[in-house]
């Protein structure tokens, strides 16, 4: 089981009547963004046939249902068009 973000229990007030609770963001540390840009280009590249974005085609679940639905425009080049 996944630990919620924040319990009611972890709120407490100051003396001042101030809301306080645990700080909990985590980050990742600057040195791990070369290597998410490169799992990002490799996503990319193998989704759309290469990494510069020709021969896009439509998202898996864009099917001819989800076309007759779909209210609102897609991107230019996405190939659903």
């Amino acid at each position: 089981p996944v630990e919620p973000p924040l319990r009611l229990a972890d709120v407490s007030y100051d003396a001042d009547g101030r809301m306080t609770y645990p700080d909990r963001q985590a980050t990742a540390p600057e040195s791990v963004l070369a290597d998410h840009l490169a799992e990002a280009r490799r996503l990319l590249a193998r989704g759309s046939g290469d990494a510069a974005g020709d021969g896009v085609t439509c998202p898996p679940g864009t099917d001819a249902e989800f076309q007759r639905l779909r209210w609102f425009e897609l991107p230019p080049g996405c190939g659903c068009g």
